[in-house]
C-alpha cells in the first residue's frame, strides 16, 4: 500500500459551479453547491476519474446554473489561501495548501474555530494509491464524538471509536454486542457535534458502492489526534454533507435522494409467522396446513403471513434449487397457497440468488451467460464464476453460481421464474442470502442494466462507482462490479415481477440485505439471522434504531425469540414479543437444531399474555399505519427512531441504547435482562412531561422513571408525550378480517393551558394503488386544546376519498388524576357516552 496526500490545491475562479480546485498533478477536488444545506464533494486523481465527474454532472444536470444561492470570497486565515463559500444556512472554508474543508453553522462564521461542524484532517485530507486506486477521506473528530448509522450495526448507537467494514456476510447466529460486517450496506452516517451548549446535525453519504471502510475514531495516532477515515477500492471518491441543523431535516434529505417509500400492504403491519422447522418436514404442506387451524380454531392467534423457508426447493438429491417444489413435502403448493389466502394470510416464498451446478437450469442459463463469469487467464470464454455455497443439510456445501442480475438473460430468467413458479401460485416473494458475498475481482459481469423502477440518482452512483473498474471486453462486460448492485438489480427484478403480475396492488417484498435506493421498493427487512440470547434482545434495539436513520426499508424488526442458538426460554420470548409488537415489523422466526419450532403457543404458561400481546398489536395498527403514512411515505422519515431524533436539545438521549420512539409522541422502553420486574429509563426533556401508557401516571421531562414491567403484561413500558393522542382500532384474525368499524383515540392532555396538538388518522383500503396513485384515502385530524378547566376536542376531516366503515370517533382519557372537563368542540356533533369491549367508558363523537 502507499498513501499519497493530494495536497496544494488553486482555485479555478474562472468555473462558476461546480467550484474547482486543482494541483500540480491535475488531482481535482469539485464542490457541488446544491442547496443552502447540502453540498456535493468530489475527488479524482485520473484523467478516467476527472471524466467520470463530467459524466456525472451531466447525468445529473449540474452546470453552472446551480439552484442555490451562494457567495464565495478569498481571504487569508492565520496565513493559509482560503477560499469561503456561504450559503443561508452554511460557512464553508476551504484552506488550499494544506487542503481542507471546515464546515459551519451560517450563524457560527464568526465565532471561535471549535465551532466547526465538520472539518476535514489537514495535511491528510484527500489521499490515493498509485498502485491500487484506494481513495481515503480523513476528517477530525471531537473527543466527546456522536455518530450514527451506517445501516444495521452491532454494539450501541453510538459507533464512535469504532471501526467498520462496509461489505456484507451471511453472519448466522452474529453476536449482537460486536459482531461485523453483517447484512446491510449503508455508507451513511450522521454527526451530532456539540459546541455553545448546543448540538447541531450533520450527515455524510458515500456515493461509491464498493468495498469500503469506515474508522470512526478507532485508529489512533498521536500525530493526528482524533481523526476518523473512509476508504475506498477506486476513484473518483465523492460524498455529500448534508446540514440540518435538526436530526429530521438530515434524515429526509438522505431519504428524498434515495427516492422516499412507497406503500406497502397494511397487512404486512400484522403478525408474520415463520419457522425453517416447517419447510425442512418431509410431511411440510400437512404441518403449514395444521398452522392455520392452530391459528384460527385452537389458540386463537390473529396473523396475516408465514414466512416459506426454502425446504419447498430441496430436490430428492439433498440441493436446494431455488424456483423448483419438491413434490413430497409440498404435493400441492397453489391449492397450500389457496388455503391460506381464504384464511387472510399470506405466504411469502424464499428465493435465493443462486444456482447449484445440479441445478436442471444451470447448463441452460451458463449458455445464456446470465451467470457471473470467471474470465479465463489468457483468453476471451471463459466459464461461470462458482463458490460454495448452500446445499441441504446443516454445513453441506455444493458448488454453485450466482446470477449475473446485470445480464439481461439472467434478470429476464428471475423475473419469468418469480412469477411462473411462486407468484402465479399464490405465493409473495421473500428475497434472501443476498449479501453477494465475491471472492475474486477477476469476476465479471455483463453490464446490461435497465433501471426499471430506481431514480435516476441511483444510476449516477452506479457510474461513479464503476468508473475505475477493469473492461472484460465486449463479450464479457466489466470486471468487480459493486456487490450491491447485485442486491439492488435482485429486488428489482423481483419487483418488476410483482408489478406486472398485479399492476393495481402494492408489492409484498421482503428482504433480508439492503442497500441504497432498495427502500423504495421493499416493504420489510429485518436484523438477519440473531442469536438467542438476552444480549440479543437489548443489543437488537441500537442496531435497528441505528438502521432506520440509514435509508432502510419503512417495515424493520428482528427475529423473535432468535433465529440460531439453543432454544427461545419462556422468559425470553415473553419480553421479546412484548417488545417485537412495536417494530414496523413483527415476526416470530427460528431455526434451530434440534428440529424445535418457535411459535406463540409453544409454553401453555406464556401463550396467554402472547396472545394478548399479538391481539393488542392489532387494536394498534390504526395507529402505527397512520404514523407509517404520514413519517414514511409522506416525509421520508423513520417511524422507528432514537430517542435523540426528535430531542437533540437534550444530550442526555445521545446515547440511550435500549429504548425508542414510534414517531414522535411514543417511548418504548423494553426490558431486556432475566429476572427483573421494573423498567427505569431517561425521559427526555420535553415542556409537558410523559405520560406511562401502562397506569396513567405522569412524569416531568428530563428525568428517570422507574416503573413495573411483569410477565403478564401484553406490551413493554410505553410512555406517552403529554399533549398527544392515540388510536386503537378492534382486533382481528387478520388485517381486514371483518368490517374496521371502530376507532378509539385517547388523549394524554398537558397540565394547564395548551396549544392545539393533533392526531392523523389514515384510512385506506390498504392493497392498491388507489392511495398514492389517486389519491383515494380519507384523512381525519382529531385535534385538543387545554386550559386550566377544561379540556377541548375537535375533529376534521381533512381529505375524504375513501368510504371508511365507521362514522363515529370514541374518545377517552385515561389518565386517572384529570379532572378537567372534556368539551367537544362541535356539541352538534357529541353523541353521549359508551363503554367499548375494554371496559373504558368512552364519549362518542359523530364524524362531520
Amino acid at each position: 500500500m502507499r498513501q499519497l496526500v493530494s495536497d496544494q490545491f488553486t482555485f479555478k475562479q474562472e468555473q462558476k459551479h461546480p467550484l474547482c480546485f486543482v494541483n500540480a498533478q491535475q488531482h481535482e477536488v469539485r464542490i457541488y453547491v446544491l442547496g443552502d444545506t447540502l453540498f456535493r464533494v468530489g475527488y479524482a486523481v485520473t484523467p478516467a476519474e476527472c471524466q467520470a465527474l463530467d459524466d456525472y454532472e451531466a447525468l445529473q444536470g449540474i452546470n453552472a446554473d446551480t439552484p442555490a444561492a451562494f457567495t464565495v470570497s478569498q481571504q487569508q486565515k492565520e496565513g493559509i489561501d482560503t477560499v469561503i463559500i456561504d450559503t443561508k444556512a452554511l460557512h464553508v472554508q476551504i484552506s488550499l495548501n494544506p487542503f481542507a474543508i471546515a464546515w459551519f453553522d451560517a450563524n457560527d462564521k464568526e465565532s471561535e474555530d471549535d465551532a466547526w461542524i465538520a472539518k476535514d484532517l489537514a495535511y491528510r485530507s484527500y489521499c490515493h494509491d498509485p498502485k491500487f486506486g484506494t481513495r481515503w477521506h480523513y476528517q477530525q473528530q471531537p473527543v466527546d464524538a456522536f455518530l450514527y448509522g451506517l445501516g444495521e450495526r452491532t454494539g450501541k448507537l453510538n459507533l464512535a471509536r469504532r471501526r467498520f467494514r462496509l461489505e456484507r456476510t451471511d453472519a448466522m447466529g452474529y453476536d449482537a454486542t460486536k459482531q461485523d460486517p453483517l447484512y446491510k450496506f449503508s455508507p451513511f452516517y450522521l454527526g451530532l457535534p456539540r459546541a455553545n451548549n448546543t448540538a447541531r446535525a450533520y450527515g455524510i453519504y458515500y456515493h461509491q458502492m464498493g468495498q469500503t471502510t469506515l474508522d470512526l475514531g478507532s485508529e489512533k495516532d498521536a500525530m493526528w489526534g482524533n481523526y476518523s477515515y473512509y476508504t475506498n477500492e477506486g476513484g473518483p471518491l465523492m460524498y455529500s454533507m448534508i446540514y440540518g441543523p435538526s436530526v429530521p431535516s438530515v434524515v429526509r434529505a438522505l431519504h428524498e435522494y434515495l427516492g422516499g417509500y412507497e406503500l406497502m400492504p397494511k397487512a404486512m403491519f400484522g403478525y408474520l409467522a415463520s419457522a425453517m422447522g416447517y419447510a425442512e418436514s418431509e410431511d411440510a404442506q400437512e404441518r403449514l396446513t395444521k398452522f392455520v387451524s392452530d391459528c384460527r380454531d385452537v389458540y386463537d392467534i390473529p396473523c396475516d403471513g408465514m414466512h416459506l423457508s426454502s425446504g419447498y426447493t430441496v430436490d430428492p438429491a439433498g440441493d436446494r434449487c431455488v424456483f423448483t417444489w419438491n413434490k413430497t413435502r409440498f404435493p400441492d403448493p397453489a391449492g397450500l397457497a389457496k388455503l391460506y389466502k381464504d384464511n387472510g394470510m399470506r405466504l411469502i416464498a424464499n428465493i435465493k440468488p443462486w444456482l447449484l451446478t445440479t441445478h436442471p437450469d444451470y447448463k441452460e442459463m451458463e449458455a445464456q451467460h446470465g451467470l457471473v463469469w470467471q474470465p479465463p487467464e489468457d483468453g476471451v470464454n471463459g466459464k461461470p464464476a462458482t463458490l460454495w455455497q448452500w446445499r441441504a443439510g446443516a454445513n453441506t456445501k455444493g458448488l454453485a453460481s450466482y446470477i449475473d442480475f446485470t445480464s439481461k438473460a439472467g434478470y429476464d430468467y428471475w423475473r419469468n421464474k418469480a412469477t411462473s413458479q411462486l407468484l402465479e401460485l399464490g405465493y409473495d416473494m421473500w428475497v434472501d442470502n443476498n449479501e453477494f458475498t465475491l471472492m475474486d475481482e477477476a469476476q465479471s459481469f455483463k453490464n446490461q442494466i435497465n433501471w426499471t423502477q430506481y431514480p435516476r440518482n441511483m444510476k449516477a452512483d452506479y457510474e461513479l462507482s464503476i468508473a475505475s473498474r477493469e473492461r472484460a471486453g465486449i463479450e464479457l462486460g466489466i470486471c468487480n462490479v459493486p456487490s450491491p448492485i447485485q442486491t439492488a438489480l435482485m429486488i428489482q427484478s423481483s419487483y418488476d415481477a410483482a408489478r406486472a403480475h398485479q399492476p393495481n396492488e402494492r408489492v409484498c417484498l421482503v428482504t433480508r440485505s439492503s442497500v441504497p435506493f432498495a427502500q423504495k421498493l421493499v416493504a420489510h427487512t429485518w436484523s438477519g439471522d440473531n442469536y438467542t440470547s438476552w444480549d440479543t434482545v437489548a443489543y437488537n434495539i441500537p442496531m435497528g434504531t441505528g438502521a432506520c436513520l440509514s435509508g432502510m426499508p419503512a417495515g424493520y424488526g428482528h427475529d423473535i425469540s432468535g433465529f440460531a442458538g439453543p432454544k427461545c426460554p419462556p422468559e425470553m420470548l415473553i419480553r421479546w414479543v412484548q417488545q417485537g409488537i412495536t417494530w414496523t415489523r413483527c415476526c416470530i422466526h427460528s431455526y434451530k437444531p434440534e428440529g424445535s419450532l418457535t411459535e406463540p403457543w409453544m409454553y401453555p404458561e406464556a401463550l396467554p399474555v402472547i396472545r394478548k400481546a399479538l391481539k393488542w398489536r392489532y387494536e394498534f395498527i390504526p395507529y402505527l399505519y397512520s404514523v407509517y403514512v404520514t413519517s414514511a411515505f409522506r416525509n421520508k422519515q423513520p417511524v422507528v427512531r432514537p430517542t435523540f431524533y426528535d430531542h437533540q436539545h437534550d444530550f442526555n438521549t445521545f446515547e440511550q441504547n435500549f429504548e425508542f420512539m414510534l414517531g414522535q409522541d411514543v417511548l418504548v422502553a423494553p426490558v431486556y435482562e432475566p429476572g427483573v420486574h421494573t423498567r427505569t429509563t431517561y425521559l427526555p426533556a420535553v415542556d409537558n412531561g410523559w405520560y406511562h401508557y401502562q397506569t396513567g401516571q405522569f412524569y416531568e421531562g428530563g428525568s428517570d422513571a422507574t416503573v413495573p414491567s411483569t410477565l403478564e403484561d401484553h406490551v413493554s413500558p410505553l410512555f406517552i408525550k403529554a399533549g398527544a393522542l392515540l388510536c386503537f382500532g378492534k382486533t382481528m384474525k387478520h388485517v381486514n378480517a371483518e368490517k374496521d368499524d371502530e376507532r378509539r383515540v385517547v388523549v394524554y392532555p398537558a397540565a394547564g393551558k395548551s396549544k392545539r396538538t393533533s392526531l392523523t388518522i389514515i384510512e385506506d383500503d390498504g392493497t392498491t394503488l388507489d392511495h398514492e396513485r389517486d389519491g383515494k384515502y380519507t384523512e381525519i385530524e382529531v385535534w385538543m386544546e387545554s386550559d386550566a378547566e377544561t379540556i377541548t376536542i375537535g375533529v376534521d376531516i381533512v381529505h375524504n376519498e375513501y368510504k371508511i366503515a365507521y362514522d363515529t370517533i370514541y374518545l377517552a382519557c385515561p389518565v386517572p388524576t384529570e379532572k378537567r372537563t372534556i368539551v367537544i368542540a362541535d356539541q352538534n356533533k357529541a353523541a353521549g357516552t359508551t363503554t367499548l369491549s375494554d371496559d373504558q367508558k368512552y364519549i362518542a363523537i359523530a364524524l362531520p
